[in-house]
């Protein structure tokens, strides 16, 4: 038999369970509120503005940055919302990125912190404002919340159509159905390899490099929507753009805030051209001296076109092994092709050398072919891989026809 100090105690210690199952169960409640309900409503006093920021010196910023700024002095907000975040400490950062299987993000941060590292970097920033009623402000205002949210926050980056531009453009396409943009369906007379060439004037070396590894994609012609993948484009675009029914355009003038200091430029030397040029008169000297003095340079074959196969293994593994849509459909493999990386070692064994012999005349008439229609060529391929190529030509026919 229970004494009642013990009762007491069991009544005591259910009532407890009872009290914290019901916490329990309002806590969980409060927490399935949709995400709409617990963001504050903005005020009539509240902004939002589109940010634009001029390139960086890294080749991940050399072609600026846009981000959108909501200022409300009521809720006392200024925040930054940011698509072009992403962690340089995420495991495989490197092979993500390679592949293009790296997630970027949407960040919110203060803008006081936004501003001091655009002014640390000294990268200009211009703003402007989103001309939007009170009830469109808050659209807006939520939808980037809702994308806020962990299991919206992220997605996989496509530099021409998915990155930290294209997704402010399509957010303000979804929030604001008003809009009218210029017409999408109206194609300029610049291509997606043209428009980033506009960055890299003076990045002479990461033109280069850009231009072998990206391929047909690369070339379509741009229409006023896809033009946006680029901040500055984005900027034009959107303070061209309207809302039906409504006099004026869609943003105001252009704000500076932040002015960095002009650098001079460097262009460092040697140019692509000048060295891919240097490298062409030596295959040339090499393969005219190797003839006349009946001599073949086995160990410069496989140095050369060891390099030249490497980077046409690298130029296939970008169209074939990534999600990269741009470096798909490369024609620069017509001159830097895979299979010369073996040739050189084949030639010097007696029983593959007429495989080998037959390997080189073809792809040497590839790559002269590819001289001979460079200009015909629906890839607009780089100034510097002409002289490369011609030197892949003339080394491989050589390789192929003359006998020692």
């Amino acid at each position: 038999m229970f004494s009642d100090c013990t009762l007491k105690n069991r009544k005591t210690s259910a009532s407890y369970r009872i009290l914290t199952c019901f916490l329990l169960f309002v806590s969980y409640t409060a927490f399935r509120v949709p995400a709409q309900s617990r963001i504050p409503h903005l005020s009539e006093d509240a902004v939002i503005t589109l940010l634009t920021c001029d390139p960086g010196e890294y080749i991940y910023s050399i072609f600026g940055h846009s981000a959108i700024r909501i200022f409300d002095p009521d809720n006392r907000m200024d925040r930054v919302y940011n698509y072009g975040t992403f962690d340089f400490d995420e495991p495989g950062f490197v092979w993500k990125f390679t592949r293009g299987k790296l997630n970027y993000k949407l960040s919110v941060n203060l803008w006081r912190y936004f501003l001091e590292e655009y002014q640390y970097d000294q990268r200009s920033v211009y703003s402007n404002e989103i001309l939007l009623t009170l009830d469109e402000k808050q659209i807006l205002f939520e939808n980037l919340e809702v994308n806020c949210l962990p299991e919206n926050q992220y997605y996989k980056y496509d530099f021409f159509f998915d990155n930290c531009a294209t997704r402010i453009r399509d957010i303000m396409d979804r929030s604001i159905p008003a809009i009218r943009w210029q017409d999408s369906s109206v194609t300029l007379d610049s291509s997606f390899r043209d428009l980033i060439d506009i960055y890299l004037l003076n990045s002479p070396w990461a033109d280069f490099g850009i231009d072998l590894g990206i391929g047909l994609p690369a070339d379509a012609i741009a229409t006023h929507w896809q033009i946006t993948f680029l901040p500055d484009f984005l900027q034009s675009e959107m303070m061209a753009a309207s809302i039906d029914g409504r006099p004026g355009n869609l943003m105001g003038p252009t704000k500076t805030l932040y002015a960095a200091p002009v650098l001079q430029a460097e262009n460092p030397l040697p140019l692509p051209s000048f060295l891919a040029w240097g490298i062409f008169v030596l295959v040339a000297g090499i393969t005219f001296a190797g003839i006349r003095m009946k001599k073949k340079f086995r160990l410069f074959d496989k140095i050369f076109f060891g390099i030249v196969g490497l980077l046409g293994w690298f130029i296939l593994f970008l169209w074939l092994g990534t999600d990269h849509i741009a470096t798909a459909n490369n024609l620069n493999l017509l001159w830097a092709n895979p299979v010369l990386l073996p040739l050189p070692f084949l030639n010097s064994k007696s029983k593959m050398k007429r495989t080998a012999a037959m390997a080189f005349k073809i792809t040497g008439s590839i790559a002269l072919l590819c001289v001979i229609a460079w200009a015909f060529l629906p890839q607009d391929l780089h100034e510097a891989c002409l002289p490369l190529a011609m030197a892949v030509g003339i080394r491989t026919l050589a390789a192929g026809w003359v006998r020692f």
